[in-house]
């Protein structure tokens, strides 16, 4: 019955794994968030790369619709905001129930923040 359940809760969930590079030092946080067509994205998934560079893996909700993927140095520990280094996947994932594999998301502190992201107006 233990088996059956795990098998169960296994299936409602999907991997997206990837690769951050970052060119500071210092943990990067990744995130999965749920693009709301009349409000601001919601948080569906996030993964810490202590190190701020190396593979992440985030688990969603299988069947979740179109999530945007980030990766962000928080540089004072307050929350991200248009102050810390981020990068985004250029495009929309539609998470079906598959894994997705084989993102690489670039950061660097001297970039700015990408707008229409929590904390960037």
């Amino acid at each position: 019955m233990i088996l059956l359940v795990g098998l169960a809760m296994a299936a409602d969930t999907v991997m997206i794994r990837g690769n951050v590079k970052h060119n500071g030092s210092g943990p990067v946080v990744v995130e999965a968030l749920l693009i709301e067509p009349n409000g601001p994205p919601l948080l569906v998934g996030s993964a810490a790369v202590p190190s701020g560079r190396g593979a992440f893996e985030l688990e969603v909700p299988a069947r979740v619709g179109s999530l945007r993927v980030r990766a962000a140095h928080d540089v004072d520990r307050d929350g991200i905001g248009p102050g810390d280094a981020q990068a985004v996947w250029p495009e929309l994932l539609e998470v079906v129930g598959q894994p997705i594999e084989g993102l690489e998301l670039h950061l660097e502190d001297s970039l700015k923040p990408v707008p229409g992201t929590p904390g960037n107006p």
